[in-house]
């Protein structure tokens, strides 16, 4: 296990980076719905994705990882099938999935436990 979390330095770069990420995201969700400048806006969401997984890989949140994981395969393969396919099933399985990540972060923010209690917490682990 890692010490990152509780690294007030890193701790709050996490916080920083992943507000940054979550509000671009909500940016860019809206431009991939109503269809102005959809190619650029996925190619952003896959960018979150991917930093979302990274940063949670460091921090060893491994749900959020995962889901973003999950999030930055399915973006990656509609932006290789030149978005063939991106109907709304798949931006609401992106929604929630980003959905899912921002209630994570928000009970890691939240809780003032240790990480290894904040990580195996239920509470902080919804139902996917």
């Amino acid at each position: 296990m890692n010490n990152y979390f509780e690294n007030p330095l890193y701790r709050n770069a996490f916080f920083e980076d992943t507000d940054r990420i979550m509000a671009g995201f909500q940016k860019d969700f809206s431009f991939l719905k109503s269809g102005a400048n959809k190619k650029d806006a996925l190619k952003n969401i896959h960018r979150y994705a991917h930093s979302l997984k990274g940063l949670s890989a460091m921090m060893e949140f491994k749900e959020s990882e995962q889901i973003a994981a999950n999030l930055e395969s399915a973006a990656g393969q509609a932006l290789k099938n030149g978005l063939v396919g991106l109907d709304e099933n798949i931006l609401i399985k992106i929604k929630n999935g980003f959905d899912k990540i921002w209630e994570l972060l928000k009970c890691i923010k939240d809780d003032a436990r240790s990480p290894a209690a904040r990580r195996d917490a239920p509470a902080c682990n919804p139902q996917l």
